[in-house]
């Protein structure tokens, strides 16, 4: 994966491989289920509230990842039950609509075979393993304005914040833990090139 920027007009280049592409499909697919079967129509809403995206349980989810993808947003039991009632439902959608915008852009770049070519005019990021080597073919080149940047960023976090839980990582320090297994040491990996792709693509955006 390369990041490169067109400083004429503002657009993040983004150009992945295939596989990681690939990759990214899978984890938002999965990311969008989860907030699907957490938030679908069995939460009871007023039709005039659910136009207005508010609405929400009363309390943390049970899923550890969604618990800590949906935090509350106040340290006292009562506010937090409070807000999250009111702003959970439109949180939830919002974030569906990005990993939707991630999933619209991947797919548009599969259709295009020249889109920005040529264009690009700064490499801001080393290639990252599964991009070293590869021929032209093998690449998808996303073009990221400044709304579908917001978007991958948001939904590459959210993956990242699933994942953390999923493998109990609540500090730095979890991070030294040795894994447990290779089914865990996978998803290890997959969450560090998670948190570089994330820190690459911020350090393309504030360098424009």
């Amino acid at each position: 994966m390369r990041i490169s920027r067109t400083t004429r007009d503002g657009i993040t280049m983004l150009h992945i491989h295939r596989d990681e592409a690939g990759l990214i499909e899978t984890l938002v697919s999965q990311l969008m289920s989860l907030y699907q079967e957490y938030s679908p129509p069995s939460i009871e809403l007023d039709p005039l509230l659910a136009s207005l995206d508010i609405g929400g349980s009363s309390s943390l989810p049970d899923d550890p990842a969604l618990a800590r993808i949906l935090p509350n947003a106040y340290e006292d039991d009562q506010q937090a039950s409070e807000f999250r009632q009111v702003s959970e439902q439109g949180l939830v959608n919002r974030k569906v609509l990005d990993a939707e915008a991630v999933l619209v852009s991947l797919g548009s770049a599969r259709l295009e075979t020249e889109g920005f070519e040529g264009q690009a005019e700064a490499l801001l990021h080393d290639d990252l393993p599964a991009y070293a080597g590869a021929a032209d073919n093998e690449t998808l080149d996303v073009p990221l304005d400044e709304e579908a940047f917001l978007s991958w960023t948001k939904t590459l976090t959210s993956m990242r914040l699933a994942l953390a839980a999923r493998l109990g990582i609540e500090c730095e320090e979890d991070l030294d833990d040795e894994p447990l297994d290779e089914m865990e040491a996978n998803t290890r990996a997959v969450y560090d090139w998670l948190a570089e792709f994330t820190e690459a693509l911020l350090h393309a955006r504030l360098n424009q």
